[in-house]
């Protein structure tokens, strides 16, 4: 509801990388929940901040009954996947760029 956190990849015996900055309004965990599996990220506050939390059953609930509710996340999710394939596809170029074989990689 107010403030800002940070969402941290979990790498053992290193510091926590930042991959995402979340400010008001972002929803967080959704996937996680949809998928029932363990969230990859942590949520660290980056300042004093006021969450709301909703648990996994009222959130499916939600979804479930709410059509409006349910192509909104669709939407959400679907930006994201996006933003990670272009990620994923610059980092590949960038790679390439300077030398990385991919093909190993490519015949799986």
């Amino acid at each position: 509801i107010e403030g800002s956190a940070g969402l941290y990849w979990k790498e053992e015996g290193e510091s926590q990388r930042l991959v995402s900055q979340v400010t008001q309004g972002r929803l967080i965990g959704d996937m996680s929940v949809m998928l029932k599996e363990r969230r990859p990220l942590d949520l660290v506050a980056m300042e004093d901040s006021i969450f709301l939390r909703i648990g996994a059953t009222e959130l499916m609930s939600v979804i479930n009954s709410d059509a409006i509710v349910a192509s909104s996340l669709l939407r959400s999710v679907s930006g994201n996947f996006m933003g990670v394939v272009g990620r994923m596809r610059d980092m590949r170029a960038y790679s390439s760029e300077r030398g990385v074989d991919f093909t190993e990689f490519d015949a799986r």
